[in-house]
Formats: structure tokens, C-alpha cells, sequence
């Protein structure tokens, strides 16, 4: 179960009445727009992205304020991203 809860997956404990407990991830699964594209063309999708969509992405990062870009690098930093040998708990 923890690897799956790792990979970004909820895990609902529950009875067949109902749902218990949830587990998910401390952290939320982030994606990258290069893992998206590379998945869209494994899965031969069709769907195309529209002539809009970088004028829409560069409308969208800039609302994000330089302290908030920072506080979420700083969030998204793991041990492994800082070198660290130390295991994980």
C-alpha cells in the first residue's frame, strides 16, 4: 500500500458499507507538462494543444507571485534533489 500511496495514489480503507479511512500522499503528485506530452504519445492520443496554450501558460505563471515560485522550489526540494544518502523513512 505505501508504494502505491508514493506513486501519488489514494487508498480508501473502508468495509463493504462504507469508506473508513483515506490515505494519499503528504504531498501532491505534480506532474510535468514533458511527462504529460510523453505519456499523451504513448497512449497515442489525439488530443493537440491549441495555438493559445503558451500565451495561456505565460499568463498563468506570471500571476504567480516570485515569493510563492520560491516557497514551491523550496517545498519540491526531496533528498534525493539535494544529495543526500541518508535513507528515507
Amino acid at each position: 500500500m505505501l508504494a502505491r500511496v508514493r506513486a501519488g495514489i489514494e487508498v480508501v480503507i473502508g468495509d463493504e458499507v462504507r469508506p473508513v479511512a483515506v490515505v494519499r500522499p503528504a504531498e501532491p503528485h505534480v506532474r510535468l507538462l514533458s511527462e504529460s506530452l510523453r505519456l499523451a504519445k504513448e497512449h497515442a492520443s489525439t488530443a493537440t494543444l491549441d495555438e493559445d496554450f503558451a500565451r495561456d501558460q505565460e499568463a498563468a505563471l506570471s500571476a504567480i507571485g516570485l515569493t510563492e515560485l520560491v516557497h514551491g522550489i523550496y517545498r519540491a526540494q526531496t533528498p534525493e534533489m539535494q544529495g543526500s544518502t541518508s535513507p528515507s523513512p
